[in-house]
């Protein structure tokens, strides 16, 4: 009898140590399935930030691509603007020149002459009006040349930035 008291208290202790384990496993999966939707949902969120990083570098690219071509285009503007300005201001010193000249010559002679009419007063006005001209210009000039200086300072610091992109 003892022995049949003895099997059964063993049967009881087994069965007791199946059900704890059977109820560890079900556990166990309930925590491996958890674990596994929580990793999927960071797998799917890892992509929709991968996605949304590479269209911000897309955009960055096309703006900086924008920016470029669009110093390129007032850099062209600014060199033709500057080449035309340069083009008039030798022109008009060249006027200026040949009006003094000019002027120099019907000065000494109504001079000569003891005459000096009134002609001579406004080509002698048109004569500082000129020079004052031609300041202004060289004066814009330089302020162009100013501007292209930094406008090169600025492309060439975007260049180096894509150049680290």
């Amino acid at each position: 009898m003892e022995v049949l008291q003895s099997f059964k208290l063993s049967e009881e202790h087994l069965q007791n140590q199946i059900t704890r384990k059977d109820k560890d496993a079900v556990r166990l999966r309930s925590e491996i399935e958890s674990s596994n939707l929580k990793v999927n949902n960071l797998l799917r969120e890892n992509h929709k930030l991968q996605i949304e990083a590479d269209k911000l570098k897309l955009e960055t690219n096309l703006l900086v691509r924008n920016q470029k071509a669009e110093l390129k285009k007032l850099r062209r503007l600014q060199e033709s603007s500057n080449s035309s300005l340069s083009n008039t201001i030798k022109l008009m010193k060249s006027r200026v020149t040949e009006l003094e000249e000019l002027s120099k010559q019907e000065v000494d002679s109504a001079l000569e002459d003891g005459e000096i009419d009134e002609a001579n007063k406004l080509a002698r006005a048109d004569l500082v009006d000129l020079k004052s001209l031609l300041l202004n210009a060289e004066n814009e000039e330089t302020r162009l040349e100013k501007i292209g200086e930094t406008g090169a300072q600025v492309e060439d610091y975007d260049a180096g930035q894509s150049e680290s992109n």
